[in-house]
C-alpha cells in the first residue's frame, strides 16, 4: 500500500515523510524531557497528548474527549486525568516545542533548496505580532456572553515572513494581559550583533498590533 502511495503521489508521501521527521514521539518528548520543570510523565506521553490535539486543531475530532474517545489505541487513563495532563502543559514546553520545531522546518526547507525572496538582503528579517484567543474560543457556554469571564490567554509571536515560519512564541496564560508586559522577554531572546552589518547576527524586527510602535528594535 505504501509503495502504491510513493508512485501515485510522491510529493504528498515525501511531505508527510519530513513532517513524521520533524514531529515524532520520540522528538515531541524529548522536548518535554528538557524543558518541562514541573509536570512529569507518568501514564501518558506528551508526544501522545500533542496527537491528540492535532486532531481537534484539524477538525477532525470537535473535542479533546472525542479524540479520547476515538482514539485507535486505550490510553489507559480518563478523560478527566487527559485534561489534567493538559492543563498541567508549562508554557516553557509549548515555546520550546514551536521553537525547535520551527528550527527543523528551516533546515528541511534548506535541504529542499528553497531560496526565499529576501525583504532585506542581508539581514534575517522578523515580524513580531500579538495572537489574543476570542472569548467565543474553546470558552464554556454560559461563560461565551460575559465580557469579564477569564479570556483563554495571548502570546506575542515571531513570524519569519521569508521563509513563511513561525520561529517564536511568548505564550501568556493572563488573558487580559497587556501584551507590553512579554517585550522584556522578546528583548531578551534578540541576537546580539551589530544590525549595521550585513553579515550580523541579529534581525530587523517589525513589529505589528496595539502594543507596539513600528520602529525597529536596535
Amino acid at each position: 500500500m505504501l509503495e502504491l502511495f510513493r508512485q501515485k503521489m510522491p510529493l504528498s508521501c515525501l511531505l508527510y515523510g519530513l513532517l513524521e521527521r520533524c514531529f515524532s514521539a520520540e522528538r515531541l518528548d524529548g522536548i518535554f524531557l528538557d524543558n518541562a520543570k514541573e509536570q512529569y510523565t507518568r501514564e501518558i506521553l506528551f508526544s501522545t497528548v500533542c496527537d491528540l490535539m492535532l486532531g481537534v486543531v484539524l477538525k477532525i475530532h470537535p473535542s479533546v474527549n472525542a479524540a479520547h474517545q476515538k482514539h485507535p489505541e486505550p490510553l489507559g487513563i480518563t478523560v478527566s486525568a487527559l485534561y489534567e495532563k493538559l492543563k498541567g502543559v508549562e508554557l516553557t514546553v509549548s515555546r520550546a516545542v514551536l521553537r525547535d520545531t520551527a528550527e527543523d522546518l528551516s533546515a528541511v526547507l534548506d535541504a529542499l533548496g528553497f531560496v526565499p525572496d529576501p525583504w532585506l538582503p542581508g539581514y534575517p528579517v522578523r515580524i513580531l505580532d500579538g495572537n489574543c484567543l476570542a472569548a467565543s474560543e474553546k470558552r464554556l457556554a454560559v461563560h461565551r456572553g460575559v465580557g469579564g469571564a477569564a479570556l483563554p490567554g495571548k502570546s506575542l509571536v515571531v513570524f519569519d515572513p521569508e521563509r513563511r515560519l513561525m520561529r517564536d512564541v511568548f505564550p501568556c496564560e493572563d488573558g487580559h494581559a497587556q501584551e507590553r508586559r512579554l517585550l522584556d522577554a522578546v528583548a531578551g531572546s534578540i541576537r546580539a550583533g551589530n544590525c549595521g552589518s550585513p553579515t550580523a547576527t541579529s534581525a530587523p524586527w517589525v513589529f505589528s498590533g496595539r502594543s507596539t510602535t513600528t520602529t525597529p528594535m536596535p
